[in-house]
């Protein structure tokens, strides 16, 4: 009688596992700011309304690219 109760014990124990919810915040695609600043929109600084009103950041003095070759000095 001890052996049937404890294996029935076991079962419910073991099925409460599988049935446990299973709703991750991860897995749900809905989800994408938990642990994270909140999205913004990138801007740039023209020098005046004109040349913002062109939209052309490449044409402004204010703007410096990264591509090129680099030499580091270890």
């Amino acid at each position: 009688m001890k052996n049937i109760l404890l294996c029935g014990a076991l079962l419910a124990v073991l099925t409460a596992g599988v049935n446990a919810d299973t709703s991750a915040p991860w897995a749900d695609p809905e989800i994408n700011e938990i642990n994270r600043a909140p999205m913004h929109s990138s801007y740039f600084a023209y020098e005046t309304a004109e040349k913002a009103a062109a939209a052309d950041k490449y044409q402004s003095s204010r703007f410096l690219s990264l591509e090129g070759n680099w030499k580091f000095n270890w």
